[in-house]
């Protein structure tokens, strides 16, 4: 069957099916015009995206070209677990499709990288689509509420790739969630928002994923005492949770393993240890305020997050809740947004409190703001809801139904307007333009509204306009922020900078014995190389990086001890003048030294407690990121160490037998030796990957089946 045009030529039905997406695909290419159509801005010059992100990115992506799975990262403290940090997202889809991209001269392009990020944005506006498709509204409307959730709020706001990509799976879940309230097949609903809930875990940083977990947790409390039988349904909500349990298995064991034997930086007078509450204060610190509710529709108002979604949303996603409240899909929105707004608060409410105080892991989650990202899908279901509400209503209905929003937003624009032009007529620095855009939108709404009601407009030019609005609105969100290159990217630039260096100490570590670390910690004239990653970025080994985390045994090692630096083999250090042992110049330009100290231990070597009367060897004689082979000719019994840190998952093999890897100075490795020469094998594999791994796959098996349990009469 296919559908004529009035031309008379047949239309494929595909044609059709890919109209909806590719007006989706435009309008987020649109907004993000400034990445897609020049090369003028970028998103990834902030010091978190360029000093830590795109280090990561640049590591995982040599590392899969090569083969491996990117469980460990050897170029920074002597090596750390990278999956196992999570935020890296290494067992994330999306990114393998970013680091699988094609390479320029070995590096990321940035032309790819800008793509990345408003492809997230574009899956972030599909999912929101589908959502309101399933609650029915129609394709207008749920355009509408694509737009709201996936270019407004948390999606808008924030530009850190690990956050985005878990808060990209909200609408999903949802939809499977409301879902099971209809009861859809409930038990297959149910199954498919635990998969979706387990691969926002995979897509790096936690605070997404958790506060979806509570929204779903609260929609599962919402629907239980509701259904015909409580008890099926409350299996149901088990299978949901054990399934998205075992579905980020592959991450979330990692990480577990991870906490167990790391320090975490919150931002607190002391990092937290294993076994510590991120503190109460930190969340206080990092809620929103409750001024910034405001940001609904102001765009200036910013904080760690904010929740902008325009006057005009707002006017149609009260209008959903006035007009279309009898729908299950519209009470469920209006409490996940009430109460992800209330959430956000954090400090401000007492809940938010007692849930810190109550529920597991949720303190890790330490900036109560992000859940503004749970808030955001629920007004935009609401949006949905109105624009699809007043559309169904007679022309006579629609106008006595409209009058109050018509006259709402016409007054509220008048007095930002007139707000606004006080401050600007005195002068004043915070006459911000875009509040000006704000009170403008209002007064498009009230005549795109006014135009409605009369019958004077369509629906789908109504609906249109509308959407026009709202975009315009989300425009001046930070979407506007993006840096210009006039005005220097200057994160970038200090990347590019770090070079020079990092080819002076590759020269120097050829010559022979010369092998070492460079410390760019120890440069306060070079901010970038002191706090940045550049061993990532570059693939060379260095002391010190731009971590949020770190593990215990090189914390505990005392980082600024010269004896640990020399027995890491820091032989090189970045500084302006010589710095204990390090006064051997090497090589210098106007902007930095670079320094040697001779006396840093090699990569391995053999130490014992007493003496020995003839010499020992060690040769290194491969060295990958995860895999470290040497031959060792020991001329009495003794330990091998190896200057790379110790941590649980690396197993030693000594001529093909397994040995246990032992600790050497609080945070090396080291495996005991006998007299004589060995082949020494040293591998990271760790078990709680195996193990999280098969949890992954077993839980997205379940999937399927789970649509057998199904009955046929409803919840």
């Amino acid at each position: 069957m296919v559908e004529m045009h009035h031309t008379g030529r047949a239309r494929p039905p595909w044609l059709r099916r890919l109209a909806i997406p590719a007006l989706l695909a435009a309008i987020t290419i649109g907004f993000f015009w400034r990445l897609t159509l020049t090369n003028q801005y970028t998103w990834i010059n902030g010091p978190d995206l360029a000093r830590q992100v795109l280090p990561w990115f640049q590591f995982q992506a040599g590392e899969l070209r090569e083969g491996r799975i990117p469980l460990w990262d050897p170029y920074l403290f002597g090596g750390q677990p990278l999956l196992a940090q999570a935020q890296p997202g290494a067992a994330y889809p999306l990114n393998w499709l970013l680091f699988l991209a094609p390479l320029r001269d070995g590096w990321i392009q940035l032309t790819v990288l800008h793509w990345y990020f408003v492809a997230i944005h574009f899956l972030a506006v599909a999912f929101a689509y589908r959502l309101c498709r399933d609650c029915r509204f129609s394709r207008a409307s749920s355009v509408a509420g694509a737009v709201i959730f996936g270019l407004g709020g948390f999606m808008g706001h924030n530009d850190w790739p690990q956050m985005l990509n878990g808060a990209t799976w909200i609408p999903l879940v949802l939809l499977c969630l409301l879902r099971v309230a209809r009861g859809e097949r409930p038990w297959a609903a149910a199954a498919a928002g635990g998969l979706c809930l387990g691969l926002a875990f995979l897509a790096g940083h936690h605070q997404a994923p958790i506060y979806t977990a509570l929204m779903a947790a609260g929609v599962w409390i919402w629907i239980i005492p509701r259904a015909k039988d409580w008890r099926r349904a409350a299996l149901m909500a088990a299978a949901f949770f054990v399934i998205a349990g075992l579905v980020s298995g592959v991450q979330s064991l990692l990480a577990l393993e991870y906490s167990n034997n790391a320090y975490r930086w919150v931002d607190a007078p002391a990092p937290v240890g294993p076994g510590d509450k991120v503190p109460y204060n930190v969340h206080e610190k990092y809620s929103l305020r409750p001024d910034l509710l405001l940001s609904i529709v102001f765009p200036n108002l910013v904080g760690p997050t904010d929740a902008l979604a325009g006057i005009a949303a707002l006017v149609l996603a009260l209008c959903g809740v006035a007009f279309a409240w009898q729908r299950i899909e519209v009470r469920v929105a209006f409490g996940v947004w009430v109460g992800g707004l209330l959430f956000a608060l954090g400090g401000s409410v007492l809940f938010h409190g007692l849930l810190y105080a109550i529920l597991p892991l949720l303190e890790k989650a330490r900036t109560p703001a992000m859940a503004a990202g749970v808030a955001q899908v629920g007004i935009a279901v609401l949006a949905a809801a109105g624009l699809d509400a007043i559309a169904a209503m007679s022309t006579e209905d629609r106008r006595r139904a409209l009058t109050i929003a018509v006259r709402a937003s016409a007054a509220f624009g008048v007095a930002v307007f007139i707000a606004w032009s006080a401050q600007y007529l005195l002068g004043r620095v915070t006459a911000d333009p875009r509040t000006a855009a704000t009170g403008l939108c209002a007064l498009l709404t009230a005549g795109a509204l006014a135009g409605w009601s009369r019958g004077a407009i369509s629906n789908l030019a109504a609906t249109a306009a509308l959407i026009g609005i709202v975009l315009i609105d989300l425009g001046n969100g930070q979407a506007s922020y993006l840096p210009h290159r006039d005005a220097g990217f200057r994160e970038l630039t200090k990347i590019r900078n770090t070079a020079p260096i990092v080819e002076a100490v590759r020269k120097a570590s050829a010559e022979p014995g010369q092998w070492g670390r460079v410390d760019f910690g120890s440069s306060p004239d070079l901010t970038y190389m002191g706090s940045g990653s550049p061993g990532d970025f570059y693939g060379i080994d260095s002391f010190h990086g731009y971590l949020a985390s770190l593990t215990t045994t090189v914390v505990d090692a005392k980082l600024g001890d010269e004896q640990t630096r020399l027995r890491y083999g820091v032989r090189y250090v970045v500084a302006s003048e010589p710095t204990g042992g390090w006064n051997e110049l090497v090589a210098q330009t106007d902007e930095w030294k670079l320094w040697r100290n001779r006396k840093a231990f090699p990569r391995a070597w053999i130490e014992r407690d007493g003496a020995c009367g003839g010499a020992d060897s060690v040769w290194v004689l491969r060295r990958e990121s995860d895999r470290m082979v040497l031959w060792a000719d020991a001329a009495c019994a003794g330990r091998l160490v190896v200057s790379e840190t110790v941590y649980p998952g690396w197993r030693a093999a000594i001529d093909g037998k397994a040995s246990p890897i032992g600790t050497a100075h609080g945070s090396l490795r080291a495996v005991e030796l006998t007299a004589g020469s060995h082949r020494v094998e040293m591998l990271y594999a760790p078990a709680s990957f195996r193990w999280g791994l098969a949890m992954t796959l077993f839980g997205i098996l379940l999937v399927p089946f789970a649509g057998a349990l199904d009955a046929r009469h409803k919840l």
